[in-house]
């Protein structure tokens, strides 16, 4: 039997790595090759956590996920957290995990993650063609036939989706799945930046800890927290990144409201500005604010409640501090829009529920077909959990393209 994966990243290359185990385990005799139209493999998940690869979470739930939730409950508890550790354990990658319970190779780098699966595929007679393109899938048989020449008895689809084209994910692949009748959800640009109207260009490349929320009509429909980065045309860093997805879907109605010091309550920091101003009423509102803020935010902020950043505290009465404090805790600018795949780290959307057996990631309609990784209609917040859904997914459908 011959089994195709299109796509070497790293989706494919663990469900290569579990397909061919899976084959040995039954004694069959199974050829494996992987199509990828990069010259080298492993190009995304090497970028991946800034070249560190956060390659799981020791926290998994499906709150970080979004998409299908039939898909997550099927698949996750089949291939966990702990497996993956206990993966990469056994074939010689140790790990740990951050303050934040992201778990990163102990070397710190990605290339050992990509090197251990290289060596695993190796160690299983996995074939690879780099610089193959794969544009047509045709039925053949009861099998498929790509680019008219190249034959799988199954075939896995690991493509990826449309973010980071730059890495060989462009989305070609899903005019591929529509031309066989697979149906998928709309795509979308998830993990990116957030454009902003009106934001400020003289805050480009302030970084500060902070809270996002996305708002429709009043009504908060995502937040997050932790280091902003501010930027010339609105805000990015991880938090709003998190939330970008649900800004993107609701841009013509949303707005994003930053929460600078989100660890001091209104009241409380108000009572601290109000003491300070007391003990020290010929500092200025800046001196106050850096106390809290970056240099650029305190030069900036006090502005918005028209006081200048000079201005002396003791000439300020309770309701102007109060003001500044307002907008400290309290930033709103409308949603413009959310960057382009160009910038996203993954794809929402994708092949849904609907289209597959969730337990396996056959597709329903034609035997033969699976599905893993970012195709699918599931994407993970930041944290690892992108490259959890990757392990999880590509185990069950390497497993499955054996078993079935």
């Amino acid at each position: 039997m011959k089994i195709g994966i299109i796509g070497a990243g790293a989706s494919g290359l663990f469900a290569a790595i579990c397909a061919a185990r899976t084959a040995r385990q039954l004694n069959k005799n199974v050829q494996i090759t992987v199509y990828e139209r990069n010259a080298v493999p492993g190009r995304k998940l090497l970028a991946t956590g800034n070249g560190r690869c956060n390659f799981s979470n020791a926290s998994i739930d499906g709150a970080a996920y979004h998409g299908s939730e039939r898909l997550f409950s099927a698949v996750y508890p089949q291939f966990t957290n702990d497996d993956a550790v206990d993966f990469f354990r056994s074939v010689g990658l140790r790990s740990f995990a951050d303050e934040a319970g992201r778990l990163y190779p102990m070397s710190r780098k990605s290339e050992s993650v990509l090197a251990v699966l290289l060596f695993q595929c190796e160690q299983c007679g996995v074939g690879f063609r780099y610089g193959y393109d794969v544009r047509t899938v045709a039925r053949r048989g009861q099998g498929f036939l790509l680019n008219g020449e190249e034959f799988a008895d199954r075939l896995i689809v690991a493509a990826g989706g449309k973010a980071s084209p730059q890495h060989g994910t462009d989305g070609s692949v899903f005019g591929i799945l529509q031309g066989l009748g697979v149906s998928f959800t709309p795509l979308a640009p998830a993990l990116t930046a957030i454009e902003l109207t009106g934001f400020p260009k003289r805050l480009k490349g302030v970084r500060a800890q902070g809270q996002v929320r996305i708002l429709t009509d009043g009504k908060c429909i995502a937040r997050d927290r932790g280091e902003l980065q501010f930027t010339d045309y609105g805000v990015s860093g991880i938090p709003a990144m998190t939330v970008s997805e649900a800004a993107g879907k609701n841009a013509a109605h949303a707005e994003v409201v930053l929460e600078l010091v989100p660890e001091i309550p209104f009241r409380a920091m108000l009572n601290e500005c109000l003491a300070f101003r007391k003990k020290f009423p010929s500092a200025c509102v800046k001196l106050l604010l850096q106390g809290y803020l970056p240099e650029k935010l305190a030069q900036w902020l006090p502005t918005l409640a028209d006081v200048s950043p000079e201005a002396l505290l003791g000439d300020l009465s309770e309701g102007t501090l109060r003001g500044i404090v307002c907008k400290v805790k309290d930033l709103r600018y409308p949603v413009k829009t959310v960057k382009g795949f160009s910038f996203a780290q993954v794809t929402a959307g994708g092949v849904d529920d609907g289209a597959v057996i969730p337990e396996t990631l056959a597709c329903r309609k034609i035997p033969g077909l699976f599905f893993c990784g970012e195709v699918l209609d599931i994407n993970g917040d930041c944290g690892g959990y992108n490259l959890q859904w990757a392990w999880s997914s590509g185990y069950v459908a390497g497993k499955n393209s054996v078993l079935k």
